[in-house]
Formats: C-alpha cells, structure tokens, sequence
C-alpha cells in the first residue's frame, strides 16, 4: 500500500483537471498587475490548489539547496512571479521543485498572460448603443 494514500487518490494525471487562478496586485489607484496561471491539478477548488501549492513550496523551499536559493532571491516573499520563474513555458516545475508539487497533486503551473499598468474600465460598462428602431 502506497505511504501517501492522498497521492495515490489524488493523481492529477488520472483525476485532473485545470483551475485558472488570477492573482491580483493593487495600489490606493487601482490594480497594477494582473497575472492568470493555470494549474493542471486534482484540487477541486482555488483555496485548496493554493493550499496544495504553498504547502509543496515551503516544503521545497525548507528542504532543498535549489529552493532556498529561491526563497533568498525573492527578497524572503516568495510570491507567483518568484514561482513563475521556476517552471518553463510548458508549466513544467524545475527538477528539484517537481516532485514536491506532484506530491500535492500539482502537475504543471502555466503562466496564461500578465498585465501591468492598464487603464482600468467596468467590465460591465455597455459598449454599444441598442438599434434605432
């Protein structure tokens, strides 16, 4: 019997799906970055894949030479953009971050698009006058 019966039930290869999760930096104007990233996961919902993924990062980050060096290198606030820079175009972890983000069920973190310094409008502001009748 496996030791880790949640790895063995949560497989995302078998049991996956993606959850698109948008991060969010704002100042006193407004939002100043907008970062979506896909996560191929087994986690059903956002709070659990952020769950999932912080606990697999502090993990990696307390217990290899690779993480470490990412957590110094994120001024000691290791945030999405520090992650992002640890997985290739594909989503694909690093080597030594692999195997602790598979461990809670997380196989790839894709970086889907990143906005910085737009102008900000209502997203249901009507763009288009009704037909004249």
């Amino acid at each position: 019997m496996p030791t880790d019966m949640r790895l063995s039930i949560c497989n995302p290869a078998v049991h996956g799906g993606s959850m698109k999760v948008c991060f969010i930096q704002a100042d006193e104007m407004g939002i100043t970055k907008l970062q979506v990233v896909e996560f191929h996961t087994c986690a059903g919902s956002e709070p659990e894949t952020l769950q999932r993924l912080s606990k697999g990062l502090t993990a990696w980050v307390q217990e290899t030479d690779e993480g470490k060096d990412a957590w110094d290198n994120s001024s000691s606030s290791f945030n999405i953009s520090d992650l992002l820079a640890c997985v290739d175009r594909s989503g694909t972890p690093v080597a030594s971050l692999r195997p602790y983000l598979e461990k809670e069920g997380i196989l790839r973190v894709k970086n889907l698009f990143l906005v910085t310094d737009a102008d900000q409008a209502n997203y249901d502001r009507i763009l288009a006058a009704p037909p004249e009748l």
